[in-house]
């Protein structure tokens, strides 16, 4: 895909959350990944979040890693908190929809802002479980 680009050069962020010393196939696919997109032309950057290594394992890659030292539920939350809900809707009202995707219905429950957020509203009822025995 980012050969086929005429225009602009695609441009592409890998989020790779958690993935220390001890998870090195997903540090190693992130890193080859990253160099293949960059071979082929794309404006590529590694996101890497760790709490412990989160710098490029190799150097001519070091430029185009971003390394953030944190936990990961910790990390995305402060980016989500950072870039705000206004962040993607600007985001996607500039851009027109891929063309092979129709646009999101009016009353999905997945809305801007919210992307993989449950619907807004009372939280759904518990599970049923089965009544206490009697004393």
């Amino acid at each position: 895909l980012a050969t086929e680009r005429k225009s602009s050069p695609l441009r592409v962020v890998l989020l790779e959350v958690g993935a220390g010393g001890n998870v090195t196939t997903i540090r190693n696919a992130s890193e080859f990944l990253l160099k293949d997109l960059l071979e082929a032309g794309a404006d590529a950057t590694l996101l890497r979040v760790n709490p412990d290594f989160p710098l490029a394992d190799k150097r001519e890659l070091a430029p185009h890693v971003v390394s953030l030292m944190g936990r990961g539920l910790e990390s995305l939350r402060m980016m989500n908190a950072f870039m705000g809900p206004a962040a993607l809707v600007r985001e996607m009202s500039s851009a027109p929809p891929p063309p092979d995707l129709p646009p999101p219905a009016p009353d999905s429950p997945v809305s801007p802002g919210s992307v993989g957020a449950p619907p807004a509203g009372p939280p759904p009822p518990p599970p049923s479980a089965p009544p206490p025995p009697p004393p």
